[in-house]
């Protein structure tokens, strides 16, 4: 068996039926290859593959090639009532066993603390936090001081240290305004003197803080900053993987009050359907669904987007869904009857499909106008939704 065989071979599972209209997309494929006899081996398989993951996106097929179904996205995890009282704050022993100890934890965060030079600060408490949405654990520990740490429970991609700002806000701060520009260099030289090299990050966000007066008699100047370090890849924007900061600026001087450091790196998984595709995918999910209410128009756009259970919900729940993203708390559920369905936190390459719908619907039941499902660009699974990205995208570009 040569390298190509190998390639076809691994393509489906020993145990699955090769659909007939296999050999006729090889063939075809392989026609393609024909045309130019100076094609290398990576140009021919190239073609093979793409014409199996077509082959996949039109039949319904698992296609291992294309990292999908089966190893990707799995079936979400039903939680009901996860932050009810009677389970709020109860750590499974497989959630115990799977992260860091409390002892490690509150060393890392001594550290921390020295590092952003909070000196001689007294551990209060360390708890460890799951959540409903996903597998991520959290160890939040407390300063008697008032200074928040939280550590990712189960690998060093994340950490967040903040402190009450209001302590840190006076009469006359107001004095020390700086333009955009100083507080851009004023995050970068915090990202220095720490040891954060910024080289990698390619996208820059600078906001003012909105309290206050600052729109209504907005000079181009500001004493409270929020500044974030981002990346990109192509079109498509990583909100897992940057530096947010925020800071007062005082006379000759920064107060910086929440530092955070996320690094959950994307699959660099290909795009192997078309936008085509992804959105005939979601016209026929909604169509599924049958909530009665017409799609005007579609926006789609390539993303990196992290998967998340919301879309499963809405597909296969949706009387649940609209009731718990609609209706009123403690009214019409309480925290007994929250549903969630949590999955793993993978970040992909993704069409991002926003379906712009009436409100109200065909049943006077109010919906909002926009709503983007995430379909993987490998394997054309939906792997997550969102009420709010459209709206922030709009708001961002």
């Amino acid at each position: 068996m040569d390298n190509l065989d190998k390639k076809l071979y691994s393509a489906f599972d020993k145990d699955e039926e090769i659909p007939k209209e296999f050999p006729k997309v090889i063939k075809e494929a392989l026609k393609k290859c024909k045309t130019n006899k100076k094609r290398s081996y990576n140009s021919i398989a190239k073609i093979i593959t793409t014409a199996c993951a077509s082959l996949v996106i039109t039949t319904g097929i698992v296609y291992a090639g294309a990292t999908v179904s089966n190893y990707i996205w799995k079936q979400p995890e039903k939680t009901v009532g996860f932050y009810d009282k009677n389970n709020k704050g109860k750590i499974t022993k497989e959630e115990q066993e799977s992260s860091i100890s409390e002892k490690d934890a509150i060393e890392k965060a001594k550290k921390l603390l020295d590092k952003f030079d909070y000196i001689n600060e007294k551990i209060k408490s360390a708890d460890l936090i799951n959540n409903s949405q996903d597998y991520n654990l959290i160890w939040k520990i407390e300063t008697y001081s008032g200074i928040s740490i939280d550590i990712d429970a189960k690998t060093d991609n994340y950490f967040a240290i903040s402190y009450d700002e209001s302590k840190l806000l006076s009469k006359d701060s107001q004095d020390y305004k700086v333009t955009e520009e100083i507080a851009e260099q004023i995050a970068r030289d915090i990202c220095e003197k720490y040891g954060y090299d910024l080289q990698k990050y390619n996208r820059l966000i600078i906001e003012p803080n909105s309290y206050g007066d600052v729109w209504t008699d907005w000079d181009g100047k500001s004493n409270h900053w929020h500044v974030t370090f981002g990346k990109t890849y192509g079109d498509g924007i990583n909100s897992y993987e940057n530096i947010r900061m925020s800071f007062i600026t005082k006379s000759n001087s920064a107060e910086l009050y929440y530092f955070m450091v996320e690094d959950t790196l994307p699959d660099d998984n290909p795009i192997l359907i078309t936008e085509e595709q992804a959105e005939e995918i979601v016209i026929n999910t909604e169509e599924k669904i049958g909530t009665g209410y017409e799609i005007n128009n579609i926006y789609t756009s390539l993303d990196v987007a992290l998967m998340n259970g919301n879309a499963y919900k809405r597909v296969n729940d949706y009387t649940q869904y609209y009731e718990q993203y609609y209706g009123t708390y403690l009214k019409d559920f309480s925290e007994s009857d929250i549903v969630e369905y949590r999955t793993d936190s993978i970040v992909r390459n993704c069409w991002m499909v926003t379906i712009e719908i009436d409100e109200p619907n065909k049943k006077s039941e109010y919906v909002d106008k926009y709503y983007t499902y995430f379909v993987d660009a490998s394997s054309g699974d939906i792997i997550g939704g969102s009420e709010i990205y459209y709206l922030l995208k709009l708001k961002n570009d």
